[in-house]
């Protein structure tokens, strides 16, 4: 129960903040909630392009800005990843919130397996509405995709949980 208190919290938590960082001008692609099984926490996967342009600290220090903004949030620096829109995160996501129902504020719980890594655990995925640069992504991964040797086996594979 007080994980599921936990959960919700960082799910607005994590909406409050993307929303924030889209007033910042800070471009993301996509969000989820992650859940790592092997370690019991809750990360907030955020897919940028400023990682592959500005480099993974840069692309911290302003989300950190950003959620300095936001006195009451729950979250510290350590509760996020980012990584770049090529990534297979990036990769991974990207067919996921494409099918999201953009009415529904969170999908519903997925799982999802990464054999690269030998990782399980649950994601919740935030919709496209969230995102406005999701136009402007899709077109880089496919490029991206078009461009690299990435075999479907890197690509973390997410299921629906029943």
């Amino acid at each position: 129960m007080g994980q599921e208190l936990l959960v919700e919290r960082h799910l607005d938590d994590g909406e409050h903040l993307l929303k924030q960082l889209h007033q910042d001008g800070f471009p993301y692609s996509a969000a989820a909630w992650f859940h790592e099984d092997a370690n019991g926490q809750w990360y907030l996967y955020i897919v940028t392009e400023l990682v592959d342009s500005d480099g993974k600290q840069e692309a911290y220090s302003r989300l950190n800005l950003s959620r300095d903004k936001l006195p009451n949030l729950s979250l510290d620096l350590f509760d996020f990843r980012v990584f770049s829109v090529a990534s297979r995160v990036g990769l991974g996501l990207k067919p996921y919130v494409a099918c999201l129902d953009p009415a529904k504020r969170v999908m519903t719980q997925y799982r999802y397996l990464d054999f690269d890594r030998g990782l399980t655990g649950d994601a919740w995925i935030y919709p496209r509405d969230l995102q406005p640069a999701f136009e402007e992504w899709s077109q880089e991964v496919n490029a991206a995709r078009t461009n690299s040797a990435t075999s479907s086996s890197t690509v973390p594979v997410l299921q629906n949980s029943p």
